[in-house]
């Protein structure tokens, strides 16, 4: 069985050794991003089943992180904070983050609270759609572990034209913001 994937967004050298010592030890396979810019790169270029995400990082914050990834991805955003005031934690959540962890933390409540996420994404029923050669998800869910997931913007396609059924289920992909990916060669 492999490592569950975790994408660490950290600049504090301390915090980004404890955590690599800390999730390694509880058996996870962590990736570290230094900055916000890496960070987001990362998690939309890479398949992570959960990111630990910081909220004061150069380059880009915490913040605008999550705001970029709303909507993109589907992978659960836990963040790792010393700002803790009452209006940060809100955002937080309003910008897509699924749990918060303030700083300084106990590593055995991180790696419990990561599991508990962990859990629920692997025990959520899902849903899909085939159609050709393109299987369509309901949205907020894929299995990155299985292929290359592309999501669609309610926006992001047109169908007018003499497009082939398979494009215009694409369409009606796009319409409703849904994810689909290519079947696999069996």
């Amino acid at each position: 069985m492999s490592k569950p994937r975790l994408l660490v967004v950290e600049d504090d050298l301390r915090v980004v050794r404890s955590l690599i010592q800390g999730l390694d030890r509880h058996g996870f396979d962590v990736s570290i991003a230094m900055d916000g810019e890496e960070g987001l790169a990362r998690a939309l270029a890479e398949p992570f089943e959960l990111i630990v995400l910081d909220l004061m990082l150069p380059k880009r914050s915490g913040f605008e992180v999550l705001e970029a990834l709303q909507g993109r991805i589907s992978t659960p955003v836990i963040v790792l904070s010393a700002r803790t005031e009452l209006p940060a934690r809100l955002r937080s959540f309003q910008d897509g983050a699924v749990d918060f962890v303030p700083k300084p933390f106990f590593m055995e409540e991180l790696v419990a609270r990561i599991r508990s996420r962990l859990a629920i994404v692997e025990t959520a029923p899902h849903r899909e759609l085939a159609f050709a050669d393109v299987v369509v998800y309901e949205a907020g869910y894929f299995d990155q572990k299985k292929t290359e997931v592309v999501t669609i913007p309610k926006e992001g396609c047109s169908t007018t034209g003499g497009g082939s059924k398979a494009l215009g289920m694409l369409g009606l992909v796009a319409a409703f913001g849904l994810l689909f990916r290519r079947k696999e060669e069996r």
